[in-house]
């Protein structure tokens, strides 16, 4: 059983003078994300209108970028029917380069393997696959970096979307004086007023003929009062009371890109405080080696089973930085709540994020 959000009348509010009105983009995509960038550049090609896109950071491209992934997994499993024992190796397939998206196999290929890891077939430094492999095919797009989304209006009809107000910070400090948490920043991206890291510039976006959800976190389904699934939902899923949990779902992590030295240095201190039972870290039956090389993605070595000085490697190892303790993502009842009084922060669990981090 599908579970629909009500609808909710909203207040009429009024527009502040001081906002920007951008009224001539014909599709309006919020949020940059991987998945999203397929809609990006096959629209700026066809449509004869604006492509816009709303960012809420500074590198566009979600997984691959932002969200320090550049080492996509691709799929390693077999299958095997019981009936014939007819045996298809789909991790074989997958990671031969004819048998992906053409469009994603070119952007590998633009740095290529420089991290020789054992994840993926193309391993990447992130800031540089950001901007030599995704910025260069994001031809005719306006895209607006550091802007996320507050609010969605509606028609009388409550089915056209008419107006989408959005926020777009621009920092006050530089890049090498930022050194801040997730979850220290994100109410202040929502924000509209000024703050001590931050200049705020409102943005409502009019006159658009589509819109598209392009979000990591879904928010134009919220925001919009649109049918959605989230955690376990459906009495398939292993609920029997029908009753549904959607904060019960996949862990999630957040990465960090470590360098091994050349020379023994001593680490700069941990700003955050000591983890509760020890240690949570299991190399998983692995040697340290193949964990460091796993999503590796800058090396001098020759191969994915040597380790090599100044080594630049992502950490996502579901033994170590996983967090399952919490879900990502709020309830229905609390996400609708932050929606529907005007207190929107992207619907997501800021203590979680918090616990995330610091098991990190």
């Amino acid at each position: 059983m599908l579970l629909h959000i009500l609808v909710i009348v909203c207040l009429i509010h009024s527009i502040d003078s001081s906002v920007r009105t951008i009224d001539d983009c014909q599709l309006l995509i919020v949020g940059g994300t991987t998945s999203a960038l397929g809609a990006i550049i096959t629209a700026s090609k066809f449509l004869k209108g604006n492509v816009c896109v709303l960012e809420p950071t500074d590198w566009i491209g979600g997984q691959l970028s932002a969200e320090l992934l550049s080492a996509p997994d691709f799929a390693f499993h077999t299958v095997k029917d019981k009936d014939t024992n007819y045996t298809l190796n789909v991790g074989s397939i997958d990671r031969q380069m004819n048998n992906q998206n053409p469009l994603f196999a070119k952007m590998l290929a633009v740095l290529g393997d420089t991290g020789r890891c054992w994840v993926s077939p193309k391993c990447s430094i992130p800031n540089l696959f950001h901007s030599e492999a995704i910025v260069p095919e994001l031809n005719n797009t306006r895209i607006f970096y550091n802007t996320v989304i507050k609010r969605i209006n509606k028609d009388a009809s409550g089915r056209r979307i008419i107006q989408i107000e959005a926020i777009q910070r621009t920092s006050i400090q530089s890049s090498t004086e930022r050194c801040r948490f997730l979850s220290e920043e994100l109410p202040d991206w929502y924000s509209p007023i000024d703050s001590a890291w931050f200049t705020k510039t409102q943005l409502l976006f009019t006159n658009m003929v589509y819109v598209m959800e392009g979000s990591s976190w879904g928010e134009v389904l919220v925001l919009s009062n649109a049918s959605y699934l989230q955690g376990l939902m459906e009495r398939f899923d292993g609920d029997t009371s029908g009753v549904g949990d959607s904060t019960c779902g996949q862990s999630f992590t957040f990465d960090f890109l470590q360098q091994l030295r050349e020379t023994p240095a001593d680490e700069p201190p941990n700003p955050l405080p000591e983890p509760t039972g020890g240690a949570n870290y299991t190399f998983q039956s692995l040697t340290w080696e193949r964990i460091w090389t796993y999503r590796r993605v800058n090396t001098s070595a020759p191969n994915a089973d040597t380790v090599a000085a100044n080594d630049i490697t992502i950490q996502n190892w579901s033994g170590g930085n996983d967090y399952r303790k919490e879900f990502f993502f709020l309830s229905l009842s609390d996400a609708q709540h932050q929606r529907d009084t005007n207190q929107w922060q992207g619907g997501v669990n800021l203590d979680a994020i918090q616990n995330a981090e610091r098991q990190a």
